[in-house]
């Protein structure tokens, strides 16, 4: 047990000397300070976009207003960061029934779902009556958004991700006027 104590100091020296050379250039000066990694902020995960671009959609089409707005590749994304609507269970969809998985089952739910407390709302959030006058629909009840003239109108938050996000007056107008235009699935 003695043996092991007393080669104790010299294998700390040899550790100490060893990490001293480590940072020793060729040269003998000392170097550091370098940029290093930091692993407490790691890179984000990037996860493929697996649905069609839909780039030759026509602006005020579903297949537009979907790419635009509501996809994975959306701004203000209600598909895109899988926890949501993307899928139904998923705690957006629980609370709202809302479930945009892709481009058609998105459509039916804008158009069929309904809010299951029906103290917070009987509507879909395009109802068929709300081509005759698009600005009644229920989704700018729900939607974060930005007036012509900068007025932020905050309705129940909507996109949750990114918080921060609103949507300008002419992306309203557009879905407005794809609404007037039929609220087709087109």
């Amino acid at each position: 047990m003695r043996g092991n104590l007393r080669t104790a100091p010299v294998m700390t020296s040899l550790v100490i000397a060893a990490a001293c050379v480590a940072c020793a250039s060729a040269s003998g000066d000392v170097r550091g300070g370098e940029d290093r990694f930091d692993a407490a902020t790691p890179a984000p995960l990037v996860v493929p976009i697996t649905e069609p671009a839909f780039a030759d959609a026509s602006p005020t089409s579903w297949k537009g207003i979907y790419r635009d707005f509501f996809g994975r590749r959306a701004k203000g994304s209600c598909a895109g960061n899988g926890t949501c609507h993307d899928a139904e269970g998923k705690p957006g969809a629980k609370i709202s029934n809302f479930i945009c998985a892709d481009v058609d089952a998105c459509y039916q739910s804008l158009r069929n779902a309904k809010d299951p407390d029906p103290r917070v709302s009987t509507l879909a959030l395009v109802e068929q009556a709300d081509i005759a006058t698009p600005d009644s629909a229920y989704l700018f009840k729900i939607l974060r958004y930005r007036t012509a003239d900068g007025k932020l109108v905050v309705g129940r938050g909507m996109p949750q991700v990114p918080r921060d996000y609103a949507y300008s007056a002419e992306e309203i107008d557009r879905m407005k006027a794809w609404i007037k235009a039929g609220a087709k699935n087109d």
